[in-house]
């Protein structure tokens, strides 16, 4: 009698589909968030060239009279820096290669395992 009800459970397949999910669910969600975070990552990195770039090109051209020294330069720097973190700074030298603009930025992550802080540095030149 008990072998029939444990051979009418097997045959059944109800809610397999909820099992599935808990299984693969937190993983592919675990996996977007990764991929999103690194999008983030990828843009902010990209944002401080680009800063460093135009802050070096617009010191050693100050086409616009904006960019006449190094400390004007840091700033329009950090006006161009477009990244998430608020943490960055930027050092400006007039190098052998031209005039180099020096960025550094700190993005911190919120996990749900921890936090994590992921340093960034971006060098340009200009002559």
């Amino acid at each position: 009698m008990t072998s029939l009800r444990f051979a009418r459970y097997f045959g059944d397949d109800r809610g397999t589909a909820a099992i599935e999910f808990a299984i693969v669910g937190p993983i592919f969600m675990g996996c977007m968030v990764g991929i999103v975070y690194m999008g983030l990552m990828l843009f902010s990195y990209e944002s401080l060239q680009y800063a460093v770039e135009q802050s070096a090109r617009c010191w050693a051209l100050n086409i616009s009279g904006s960019c006449t020294s190094s400390s004007t330069a840091q700033t329009y720097a950090a006006k161009v820096y477009y990244g998430p973190s608020a943490s960055q700074s930027f050092t400006a030298t007039s190098t052998t290669c031209g005039y180099q603009v020096t960025g550094t930025a700190t993005m911190k992550i919120n996990w749900i395992l921890g936090k994590a802080t992921v340093p960034m540095t971006a060098t340009a030149c200009f002559p």
